[in-house]
């Protein structure tokens, strides 16, 4: 008898989910973004409660650039490749393209509009007033900021 055919929609962030097979595939890892940031190898790139500092919605892109700085994302490269690197023995596909594609990112993008890093800002500052630091929230947080600033 062979194998099980795996279905169409096992595309996620789990052991044994699959590489996207299409755009559309692709945009629905990609809103798993605020997920994703609660990987535990993520933890240490998470900004200190120290390192920010109660700013407007209008210049928290500044700060998020001056703090996302050579080192932060020398370490954050190093944590998306320990990430990359869990997810292929797992077999997480999902996992594994978000680490691989994030981690390109970072040097095609400024600080403040990479999604992953918006995504540990958000963790911050959910941690700093107090509320909640789950997926959903720090989805919200991120849609907030991306509306704040204007985003296109």
């Amino acid at each position: 008898m062979s194998e099980p055919v795996p279905e169409r929609g096992l595309v996620g962030l789990h052991a044994g989910s699959r590489m996207p097979d299409d755009a559309d595939e692709v945009d629905e890892l990609l809103r798993r973004v605020p997920e994703f940031a609660f990987l535990p190898e993520l933890e240490c790139s998470v900004f200190s409660s120290a390192a920010i500092v109660a700013v407007s919605a209008f210049i928290a892109p500044a700060q998020i650039g001056k703090l996302a700085d050579d080192r932060y994302v020398a370490a954050l490269r190093t944590a998306l490749d320990a990430a990359r690197s869990r997810a292929q023995r797992e077999r997480n596909g999902g996992e594994e393209f978000l680490a691989t594609t994030l981690g390109h990112f970072l040097d095609q993008m400024p600080p403040d509009r990479h999604p992953l890093i918006v995504a540990l800002w958000c963790r911050a500052w959910a941690r700093r007033l107090g509320q909640d630091d789950v997926p959903e929230a720090i989805a919200v947080a991120m849609d907030d900021y991306e509306t704040t600033r204007g985003s296109t």
